[in-house]
C-alpha cells in the first residue's frame, strides 16, 4: 500500500490541524530551522507502533499550552490499497471494493484501522431468514394450504423473537441475546415434524448461526492489512552520509570493525556479499573480487537509474 496523505493536530509545532499531501513521486519539506521538518519525519515513525505520545516533561510530544484528551487523534494517515493488498484479501468477499486504509493514532497510542468504503457484514442470510420466518408465521400462508399444519406456539414465538432481533439494518453484529434466540428457534424447529417449510427454515437458521458467529470481516481485514502498513525509518545524516572514498582494507582482517552505517546501507543496497568479498581478498582471488564488485556496481547502477534522474550521480565499488 502507498501513503498518500497525513493529517496532524497537536503534535509539537503542529498545534492546529495541518495536511501533508504525499501522493507524488518526490516530496520535499522546506522551511527554516525549527519549522517542524524533522517533527514530520518523527511523526511518521509513530505510525510504526502503539506507543502513547508523551504529554509532559522535556520529551513532550504534544503541543505545549494545550490539553489533549487520550482519545484525541494526533495523526491520521491515508493509504492507497494496491493490487498486492487486494490479493491478500481475496478470500474475504466483503473486502472486494476496499480502496483506502485510514490509520488513526490518538494520544493514548493505540492505532485504529478503518477502510473506505466501510466493511459491513454480509446481511443476505439475515434477509433470507427474515423472509422465511415471515412466510412461516403468516396466517394467510398457513390458511391457504390445507396440507400445512398450524404452527406450534413455541416455534411461532421464537420465530417472531428472531425476526425482531434481525430486522434492524443498522446492526452489524448481533448481540449474544439474539444469538441465543437463533439457537432456541433452531432447537424448536428440530423437534418439530419434517414439514418441508420447517426443514427449509431450520437449514437457513443454522446457516445464519454459523455465519454470524464468524469473526466480523472488518476485523479479518485489519489482521491482514495492519502488518502490511509500510514502516517508516528515520534516515538521519549518520545513516546516509557517505564519504567520497573508503579504504576497505581494515574491514578484511580477522576481527574487522563494523562497517560505517552509511556504507553498510550502500553494501546492502548493492546486494554485495561482503563476507564472500572478504574471503576472496584474503586468499587473493582477483577474479572473484572483480566479479563481486562488477555485480554490485550493476545493481547500484540499475537502482540509481530507477530512482534518480535529476543529475549525474554514481557510487562505485572498486
Amino acid at each position: 500500500m502507498k501513503l498518500t496523505s497525513v493529517h496532524v493536530e497537536g503534535y509539537r509545532r503542529f498545534r492546529t490541524r495541518q495536511r501533508l499531501q504525499l501522493d507524488t513521486r518526490l516530496v520535499a519539506l522546506l522551511g527554516p530551522n525549527e519549522a517542524g521538518k524533522t517533527s514530520v519525519l518523527r511523526l511518521l515513525q509513530r505510525l510504526n507502533d502503539d506507543r502513547a505520545f508523551v504529554t509532559q516533561g522535556a520529551a513532550q510530544d504534544m503541543s505545549r499550552g494545550n490539553h489533549y484528551p487520550p482519545g484525541h487523534v494526533v495523526i491520521t494517515a491515508k493509504f492507497l490499497i494496491e493490487d498486492t493488498d487486494r490479493g491478500a484479501l481475496k478470500d474475504i468477499k466483503e473486502a472486494e471494493n476496499i480502496r483506502w486504509l485510514m490509520v488513526n493514532k490518538p494520544v493514548s497510542g493505540k492505532r485504529e484501522f478503518k477502510t473506505i468504503p466501510t466493511i459491513c457484514r454480509d446481511r443476505s442470510l439475515r434477509s433470507s431468514v427474515l423472509a422465511s420466518i415471515r412466510k412461516l408465521t403468516s396466517p394467510d400462508f398457513r390458511s391457504a394450504d390445507a396440507n400445512v399444519k398450524p404452527l406450534p406456539n413455541t416455534i411461532n414465538e421464537r420465530a417472531n423473537q428472531v425476526a425482531n432481533g434481525i430486522d434492524d439494518p443498522d446492526v452489524e453484529t448481533v448481540s449474544p441475546g439474539v444469538m441465543a434466540m437463533f439457537d432456541g428457534l433452531a432447537e424448536a424447529l428440530a423437534k418439530a415434524d419434517d414439514a418441508p417449510e420447517l426443514s427449509e427454515t431450520r437449514a437457513q437458521v443454522m446457516a445464519l448461526i454459523e455465519h454470524e458467529r464468524k469473526e466480523h470481516p472488518a476485523q479479518m481485514v485489519e489482521k491482514i492489512l495492519a502488518p502490511r502498513v509500510p514502516r517508516f525509518v528515520f534516515f538521519s545524516e549518520h545513516d546516509r552520509g557517505l564519504e567520497t572514498n573508503y579504504d576497505l582494507t581494515p574491514f578484511f582482517g580477522n576481527k574487522p570493525p563494523p562497517l560505517p552505517l552509511a556504507l553498510d546501507h550502500l553494501v546492502r543496497t548493492a546486494k554485495l556479499d561482503f563476507a564472500a568479498l572478504r574471503e576472496a581478498v584474503n586468499i587473493g582471488d582477483a577474479g572473484a573480487i572483480d566479479s563481486t564488485f562488477e555485480n554490485a556496481n550493476e545493481v547500484l547502477k540499475e537502482k540509481m537509474n530507477a530512482s534518480w534522474n535529476q543529475s549525474k550521480c554514481m557510487s562505485v565499488f572498486d
